[in-house]
């Protein structure tokens, strides 16, 4: 027994030897590779590399870079696969779409992370994966992530401020590290872990992310220990090691907030309500099928995302500001540039718009992004069809890859690699960025599989650096090149393995009161004392303003919609008016949270904006008012006296006055009308243009009463009339006091307001007078229409469409260019006709919503026309009041989605213009300004019980 034992172990051992003897032959001589050069043990067997990862610790990376040096541009680096370190050839082996290309299976299967997008092998299954996530991760989507990030960065230099109180050091990588994973676990899981306020927590995840990638060359020549280890109870993980205890307990937290996220689903009864985390996106996307949502494979993609997402970009920071603080000439140079759009930085920080327009700071990132490099581990990439290399046959799915830290320090693209010269990616008038050398930089990976985060990234370095540079001096605290430079590869490149990071000392705050900025004293108190009391008359004795130096009181507020036709709101658009809330941009306004007001805001913009000039704008409208009042009761009391009843009605009789007295409170609601009109729809313009704007509301409802009070018949002559009357506008004002004695009262105020705009602007002025006589003639034909048409409308894209008309939206856009100081092109105004067209849409669908219940009010008690896109939804529809107004609001809010949109869109199109931004701004202000206008005036919301705050 014991001699067949020993023969059968025998024969094993002989056809061992003899499999590894074919093997060898085989690697060495009969291998479609065997042809091309490199050491031939590296061709032999793949415990070269694992020594070199793992015994001495990630320095495989090096003896590539030695192969390089004797056998030349592409050599073998393992029995299977191959190494080109040629940047011509670089977006070959990482080509993009139509090309396909797979990924090296051996190198990336783990069983820790198969399910995760970036690990996923074969090209088809990647893309179904990708385009799931890709929509998440655009630009588009990155701006309005705008705000967390600024919060985080917020925090960052909080915790600076705390290290400089307790003269201590702080660690700038480990802040950059918490700062990115904080953002990215919002974006993901819809809340931050909480690494910015617990140095011990951050300090966690960064040993955890080090340990798994020190293990990786373990994980790839031991597959199997990975599942073991998850099979093992947490007590004998602890026992074995505390840092795999440790790892083991963040893979548990991220599988359980992914599970949060999936069990939320069903809370939401809208089905058209749009994911807010990326966990969300994934669980909600049609273009997953169902085995792609399990809770395994989402807690596997979050884990990646955030490995992924927090690392890079944090690493890039650190090195970017270690070279910055070793380079005082260049951090001043960047500083001084950054000073050119945020001299104050107590102020909020710009956009990432504003901030990657800026040269400097773009070569900044883009040298610290070259010097860190992203990933160091090699990549590879299977292609289906066999590749040429200069004489070479790489033969189909041979695994091919290319290390991004040999592209980025190649000394013919990037002379002098080791030093830090962001300069070199400038143009050599400083003007802009060398794109043809940006097209070597590969941090982010290229073709089909290029980072889906890039924007984000890009965002919170710009961001980072902005901060950092403006708002605190620091300087290098026991920290050397060897902190920061590539030594080691284990995956992400890393300096020496006892690092510190980068540390830092603050020697003053660089800003008087940065830090006590991050209060947000910007922030309007919850409930002003001034909102209450009653509208003041317009009476010469009782002409108070109100007790608020920035709020103008006011008395009313309610909401057109019942509470249980609520409609939910998306907290996510419009967020350059959010960020505004906070910290206004200019002198000229103030952004109010209309809920702390009492004010019901169902809607998705984040802010009101109000003009602070409020009291100037009332006292201007109110003095021209006066001067009308004062002109009739003179005209009323001649008239009487000498008992001319001929001619047209005066402007005394129109208003429903008797000779003796005018209508008080009709005065003093088209007096508020004039005001709040202005200061919420257009809370840009300075003082003079705010006093303009006001006093033409104020001719505008003065007018368009008259005429509605005479249903279009004859209603005599108004201020408007008198303007449509002349053939011909002046193109300028006339010259000082060239007057004209003896000219009718009515034609003398008119010529006075017309000298007045023309002085203040002659351009946006005339095109503003234009818009008043385009006005007073739509009123009057309109009213006519409006009496043909009845409400008769088919369908409510027909009313749409009318009601746009009778909005004279020649006068509104008018009145933005006018308030904002712009005069754009034929260019311009064309590539913003999708914006105005919904700014149309959504004041005209605003103004009926809450006027709704006046009109009723109107039509029960004195049998006026009722021309409302409620009415138009109750006979097409079928419906009630309610139900009515509730689809309204719902088409309102869609409408304030594509608004956004398209705000977005204008401002990540580089052909968009400074002016096209500023006036679609101004669009967004104007209709939040015009949203709250509605449910606050005196006009509409009077009528509506219980409206009155007390």
């Amino acid at each position: 027994m014991s001699s067949e034992i020993s023969s059968f172990l025998t024969w094993g051992a002989l056809l061992v030897l003899a499999w590894t003897i074919y093997g060898a032959i085989w690697r060495l001589y009969l291998s479609p590779l065997a042809a091309f050069p490199g050491p031939k043990i590296v061709a032999l067997t793949s415990w070269v590399e694992f020594y070199h990862d793992v015994v001495k610790k990630g320095t495989y990376m090096w003896e590539i870079e030695k192969m390089h040096q004797k056998y030349g541009p592409i050599v073998r680096v393992s029995p299977y696969e191959l190494h080109c370190i040629d940047p011509d050839f670089y977006n070959v082996i990482y080509a993009s779409l139509p090309q396909k290309r797979d990924k090296y299976e051996k190198f990336t299967k783990s069983p820790d992370c198969n399910n995760a997008t970036g690990f996923t092998v074969e090209h088809a299954h990647h893309r179904i994966r990708r385009d799931a996530l890709a929509p998440f991760f655009s630009k588009r989507n990155t701006l309005g992530l705008e705000d967390s990030i600024k919060a985080c960065v917020d925090q960052l230099c909080a915790n600076i401020a705390r290290a400089h109180a307790a003269k201590e050091p702080f660690n700038l990588t480990l802040g950059s590290i918490a700062t990115t994973m904080d953002v990215l676990t919002s974006y993901s899981f819809g809340q931050p872990f909480g690494l910015l306020a617990d140095e011990a927590l951050a300090t966690q995840w960064r040993d955890t992310v080090f340990h798994i990638m020190r293990a990786l060359p373990i994980v790839r020549a031991f597959p199997l220990l990975v599942r073991l280890v998850d099979l093992l109870p947490p007590i004998i993980s602890k026992w074995i090691t505390p840092d795999l205890s440790i790892l083991m307990g963040w893979k548990q937290r991220i599988r359980k907030q992914t599970e949060d996220v999936l069990a939320y689903r069903g809370i939401y009864s809208d089905p058209d309500r749009k994911a807010t985390t990326v966990i969300e996106a994934l669980r909600d996307s049609d273009k997953l099928p169902p085995k792609e949502k399990t809770l395994q494979r989402l807690s596997e993609e979050g884990a990646i995302l955030l490995i992924a997402g927090s690392e890079t970009p944090a690493k890039v920071n650190a090195v970017l500001w270690y070279h910055l603080l070793a380079n005082p000439t260049r951090l001043q140079r960047l500083r001084n540039e950054l000073a050119s759009i945020y001299p104050d930085p107590k102020h909020p920080l710009p956009s990432v718009t504003e901030l990657e327009k800026l040269p400097y700071l773009n070569a900044c990132v883009l040298e610290g992004l070259r010097l860190q490099s992203g990933v160091s581990g090699r990549s590879h990439r299977l292609a289906p069809t066999s590749l040429s290399y200069g004489n070479w046959t790489i033969p189909a799915r041979t695994p091919l890859s290319s290390i991004s830290v040999f592209q980025h320090y190649n000394p013919v693209r990037f002379p002098d690699p080791q030093a830090f010269l962001p300069e070199r990616w400038l143009l050599e008038d400083g003007s802009g960025i060398r794109m043809d050398l940006k097209r070597s930089l590969v941090a982010f990976g290229a073709g089909t599989r290029y980072c889906l985060g890039t924007s984000l990234a890009y965002a919170e370095l710009y961001l980072m650096a902005a901060a950092l540079a403006t708002r605190v001096d620091m300087e290098l605290f026991e920290t050397t090149v060897d902190d920061v430079k590539i030594m080691l590869d284990w995956t992400i490149p890393q300096p020496k393995p006892d690092t510190q990071g980068v540390r830092v000392k603050t020697n003053h705050q660089w800003q008087k009161g940065i830090f006590e900025a991050m209060g947000k004293p910007w922030i309007l108190p919850s409930i002003l004392k001034s909102i209450t009391g009653t509208p003041p008359p317009c009476t010469e004795g009782n002409r108070e303003k109100s007790t608020s130096p920035l709020i103008r009181s006011i008395h009313y507020a309610f909401d057109p919609v019942p509470s249980d036709h609520d409609v939910p709101t998306s907290s996510d658009f419009f967020p350059q008016l959010r960020e505004c809330l906070q910290h206004p941009p200019h002198d000229e306004c103030v952004y109010i949270q209309p809920t702390d007001l009492r004010v019901p805001w169902p809607t998705s913009f984040p802010a009101a904006v109000q003009c602070k000039h409020w009291q100037e704008v009332e006292q201007s409208a109110r003095e021209l008012l006066d001067e009308i009042v004062s002109e009739i009761q003179k005209e009323a009391q001649s008239r009487s006296q000498s008992q001319d009843k001929s001619g047209g009605r005066l402007l005394s009789t129109q208003l429903g006055a008797s000779p003796d007295a005018l209508p008080q409170k009709k005065l003093h609601e088209v007096l508020e009308t004039a005001v709040t009109g202005t200061i919420y729809m257009f809370p840009a313009a300075n003082v003079a243009r705010a006093r303009i704007m006001a006093k033409a509301i104020l001719l505008i409802f003065l007018h368009d009463d008259v005429v509605e009070a005479h249903d279009g018949s004859d209603a005599g002559e108004t201020f408007l009339d008198l303007l449509l009357q002349s053939d011909r506008l002046p193109q300028t004002p006339p010259p000082e006091g060239d007057t004209e004695p003896g000219l009718p009262w009515r034609q003398r105020i008119l010529r006075e307001f017309v000298n007045e705009v023309l002085t203040e602007d002659p351009i946006s002025g005339l095109e503003l007078l234009q818009g008043l006589k385009i006005w007073s003639q739509h009123t009057r034909s309109h009213i006519l229409k409006d009496q043909d048409q009845m409400a008769n409308y088919t369908n409510l894209q027909d009313y749409v469409e009318y009601r746009m008309d009778d909005l004279a939206a020649d006068f509104d856009h008018a009145a933005i260019h006018f308030t904002t100081n712009v005069h754009p092109t034929e260019t311009e105004i064309a590539g913003l006709s999708t914006i105005r067209r919904l700014y149309l849409i959504h004041a005209s669908l605003t103004n009926d919503l809450y006027s709704y219940a006046k009109e009723l009010h109107d039509l029960q008690t004195r049998g006026c026309t009722m021309i409302n896109s409620v009415r138009v939804l109750q006979n097409n529809m079928m419906v009630g009041d309610d139900t009515a107004k509730g689809i309204l609001r719902r088409i309102l809010l869609d409408v304030e989605r594509q608004l956004h949109a398209e705000q977005q869109r204008l401002r990540m199109d580089a052909a968009t213009t400074e002016t096209q931004n500023i006036i679609a701004q101004a669009v967004v202000q104007s209709l939040a300004g015009n949203l709250f206008y509605s449910a606050t005036t005196y006009r509409y919301a009077r009528v509506v019980e219980g409206a009155k705050l007390e």
